[in-house]
């Protein structure tokens, strides 16, 4: 039986029976090297890109019989190119997206919609760069941090969307919307 690998990750296209009248809507600038959920991302997404070759690398060596000094040299060279990678990233972050970029989150009882921009507010008529829609079967966890006003949705293990709210009441509310979704099992109400 093939899998259907559109169940396994999120759609990058707007919401299929988009809602004029959504329970929650707002936009948002979302601060990216000054925004600890991004960081914390960001450097497991280096570490694994430093991780996964490093081992794999190392593994064919010991098999081919190369002592541990020619090892540890291939392992710091993997390592210098992903910090290298890492660097410029991080430098174009800076220059192209002047640390940060603009989303409206819309929540409905279908779903989570999430557009962006990096260039201007989404409602001065700025162009759509990135549309992610999630459905709420998708999610299995809900965890809000208050001092970043920022409600993360993951499913059984990882992040799958995190809601930046622009105040403690866009906070409250968004948590207890989301909440309130997992507890209906994502059913609409």
């Amino acid at each position: 039986m093939p899998v259907q690998l559109d169940t396994l990750f999120t759609k990058k296209k707007p919401s299929p029976d988009p809602t004029p009248s959504a329970a929650l809507s707002w936009e948002i600038r979302v601060p990216m090297l000054t925004n600890p959920f991004f960081m914390l991302d960001a450097v497991a997404a280096f570490l694994l890109a430093w991780l996964l070759p490093s081992i794999l690398a190392a593994a064919f060596m010991i098999l081919g019989g190369f002592g541990r000094e020619r090892i540890f040299s291939v392992v710091s060279w993997i390592g210098m190119s992903v910090g290298l990678l890492a660097a410029l990233s991080f430098f174009l972050i800076l220059v192209r997206f002047r640390n940060g970029y603009y989303a409206r989150y819309t929540l409905t009882a279908a779903g989570i919609a999430c557009e962006t921009s990096p260039d201007a507010p989404l409602g001065s008529g700025a162009p759509v760069r990135t549309e992610k829609w999630v459905t709420w079967d998708k999610i299995r966890r809900v965890r809000g941090t208050s001092a970043l006003r920022t409600v993360t949705l993951s499913d059984s293990f990882l992040p799958v969307s995190r809601l930046f709210c622009p105040d403690d009441a866009a906070f409250s509310k968004t948590l207890e919307f989301c909440r309130e979704r997992i507890k209906d099992g994502g059913a609409p109400p």
